[in-house]
C-alpha cells in the first residue's frame, strides 16, 4: 500500500483503532485514507508499507517521509499520527499466529495484544512507558543515534528485544558513544545481525552492560568519552568474550 503523504487519525479513527487494539476488532485498510477516518498530514511525504525486516527501517522510511529529525519533535506528540501508522503497520506490530490470524495473550475471553503503551502512545513526559511505543520509539531512537542505532532496532517491529529494552529505560544511555559500544560489542557486521547470548541475563549481557555502565557514571563522565574509552572501563570479561 502506498500512501501520497502521512496522515492522522480523525476521532472516528480513534475509535476504530480502540476497535482494533481493545477489542481485538478487524480493520479495513481502505479506511487508512478514507476522509471519515484519516486526513492527510501537510508537508510530509510519501509512505509505503513494505515487508520491512525491522524497527530500523521502518524508522528509516518514516522520517523520510516527515522531512527529517527536526520534524519528527514536531510531531512527536501527535498521537493521532502515531495512532495512524501503528494501524497502517498492523501486519509489523503484530506478531502472526501461524494460522492467519495475530498472537494473543491471556486467557479465553480475557485476550489482548499485551502492553497498551506498545500501541498507544504514552504522554511522552512518562518517559520509561513513552518509549514502549513500537513506531515512535523506533523512530526517536533512529534521530537520535542515526546508523548508531541499527543494532538497537534489528528486531522486528513486534519483537523490539532486549537490547532495546535496556537502551530505551533512561534518556541518558541514548548517546551516540554507549551506541558505538554497543555495535562493537554484540553487532556481527559480516551477518548483519546481533551476537548470539547478547541478550541473556547474566555476565556479559546487554543487561549486565547497562547496570555497570550505571555504576560507572558515578564516577566517569560517560557523554564525554569515546567508545574505546568506555569500553577500556569496562570489566575485562566484556572485552575477553566480545571482542576478542
Amino acid at each position: 500500500m502506498k500512501y501520497k503523504t502521512l496522515y492522522k487519525l480523525t476521532k472516528k479513527g480513534e475509535t476504530e483503532f480502540e476497535n482494533v487494539f481493545l477489542k481485538l476488532g478487524t480493520f479495513d485498510e481502505k479506511k487508512l485514507k478514507d476522509k471519515q477516518y484519516s486526513v492527510p498530514i501537510p508537508n510530509t511525504g510519501p509512505f509505503e508499507i513494505k515487508n520491512y525486516k525491522n524497527g530500523y527501517e521502518v524508522a528509516d522510511a518514516i522520517l523520510n517521509s516527515l522531512g527529517g529529525g527536526h520534524i519528527f519533535y514536531m510531531h512527536q506528540e501527535n498521537d493521532q499520527l502515531w495512532k495512524w501508522l501503528t494501524l497502517a503497520l498492523y501486519h509489523h506490530v503484530l506478531e502472526g499466529d501461524g494460522k492467519g490470524g495475530k498472537k494473543t495473550k491471556g486467557s479465553l475471553g480475557n485476550e489482548h495484544y499485551g502492553q497498551e503503551a506498545r500501541y498507544f502512545p504514552a504522554p511522552i513526559t512518562d518517559y520509561q512507558i513513552a518509549t514502549r511505543h513500537l513506531i515512535r520509539g523506533a523512530v526517536s531512537l533512529y534521530v537520535s543515534l542515526g546508523e548508531g542505532s541499527e543494532p538497537i532496532l534489528s528486531n522486528p517491529l513486534f519483537k523490539p528485544g532486549e537490547l532495546r529494552e535496556q537502551i530505551s529505560q533512561s534518556a541518558i544511555l541514548v548517546q551516540s558513544g554507549i551506541a558505538e559500544v554497543l555495535k562493537k560489542l554484540y553487532w556481527n557486521e559480516d551477518k548483519q545481525n546481533l551476537k548470539r547470548g547478547h541478550a541473556r541475563s547474566g555476565e556479559g549481557g546487554c543487561r549486565d552492560f547497562v547496570r555497570v555502565l550505571k555504576q560507572l557514571m558515578v564516577t566517569y563522565v560517560i557523554e564525554e568519552m569515546t567508545a574505546d574509552e568506555i569500553i577500556a572501563i569496562l570489566p575485562s570479561y566484556f572485552q575477553e568474550e566480545w571482542l576478542s
